[in-house]
């Protein structure tokens, strides 16, 4: 399986530590809220490359020495064959701290941040660059997130009748990609705007968001429809928006695909008109994040016509994520017939 990168603040690790004080087979029985510490201890140390922000020496003396202020045998928990599993890398948490483009240059555009820092200084953080951080003191309001699926039926005559529901998915992200045949041909205010609107972060101070749109090749795509979706776009949200358009005959699925967040719609997103569900689009919308570390997802699926789907939802965000690369590298602008519009850029693709 492809593994999370994760930047975890030693006391984020030690107070999840001190919230699971029983045998984790004991702590399964209970809750659902303990079993998203337990998926979140699974998540750190089973599924993730780990950064932690204290040197090798400073992490055995924790680990080992009975006689530290700070001495925490849970520690050894990040112990293998004798070798620590975890990345000891305190000179990136400084950078993290003290270099104001750390998060424009940074690669690791899935990444995950648990932290130290009050919630309101990750909610800051969260707000500035699009990226998900968690304050070791609101585990159990952030965590749920990272661990619960969602499916929402689409049904004629029955609520809900516009995307309004997306909402509840909103989250920390600086990337989209819309993969959907059709989406560009028409009800763009109940369908491509209404998923714009209830899903993007609301606020993005220092981040340029990167928005791709994926259709067929033979959809008649106007410049007045563009620019429509440009004042939209600047209208709507008050940072800046970087936005693609490609025509392509090699897109199959209906998929949208955040940093951290999968949503699969089996007849597209064009499903609403004048509030009310289209006649044959009735349907279920899929909400998934990367982190949700179960598999029973393929019983939404029919896997004998989806064989390229993975074990996980990370290993099928990933497949789907390089479909998506592909079509962006290979479209070009032909002369007599425009396939882009925009500059291709997406950090989600590169």
């Amino acid at each position: 399986m492809s593994k999370f990168t994760i930047y975890c603040e030693i006391a984020f690790l030690e107070k999840l530590y001190d919230e699971i004080e029983q045998p984790l087979a004991d702590l399964l029985s209970q809750s659902q809220s303990v079993h998203n510490i337990c998926s979140l201890y699974e998540l750190i140390h089973e599924h993730s490359d780990l950064l932690i922000d204290i040197d090798d020496k400073e992490f055995i003396n924790r680990a080992t020495n009975k006689t530290h202020e700070h001495f925490n045998p849970n520690l050894k928990k990040l112990f293998k064959d004798g070798q620590i599993k975890a990345f000891l890398y305190p000179d990136i948490f400084e950078r993290i701290q003290n270099e104001a483009d750390y998060f424009v240059t940074t690669k690791d555009y899935q990444a995950l941040y648990f932290l130290s820092k009050t919630p309101t200084q990750c909610a800051e953080l969260c707000n500035n660059h699009g990226y998900i951080f968690i304050s070791k003191d609101e585990i159990d309001d952030k965590i749920p997130f990272l661990f619960n699926f969602d499916v929402q039926n689409i049904v004629k005559n029955k609520q809900p009748n516009s995307w309004n529901f997306l909402q509840r998915y909103r989250h920390p992200f600086n990337a989209m990609v819309i993969a959907d045949n059709y989406i560009l041909n028409r009800r763009y205010d109940e369908n491509l705007f209404a998923v714009l609107q209830n899903l993007m972060p609301q606020t993005l101070n220092n981040q340029l968001f990167h928005l791709t749109i994926i259709v067929d090749i033979d959809a008649n795509i106007s410049k007045v429809q563009r620019q429509s979706i440009d004042d939209f776009l600047e209208n709507e949200f008050d940072y800046k928006i970087n936005l693609t358009i490609l025509k392509t005959s090699s897109i199959h699925d209906r998929n949208i695909l955040t940093n951290y967040i999968w949503i699969s719609s089996p007849y597209g997103f064009e499903l609403f008109n004048k509030g009310n569900v289209l006649e044959n689009r009735q349907t279920q919308v899929k909400m998934f994040p990367i982190t949700y570390l179960k598999s029973d997802f393929k019983s939404f699926f029919d896997i004998k016509n989806q064989p390229d789907f993975k074990n996980t939802i990370f290993e099928t965000v990933d497949y789907l994520r390089n479909q998506a690369k592909d079509i962006n590298d290979k479209t070009i602008d032909i002369l007599e017939t425009t396939n882009v519009y925009g500059n291709k850029n997406n950090r989600l693709l590169e």
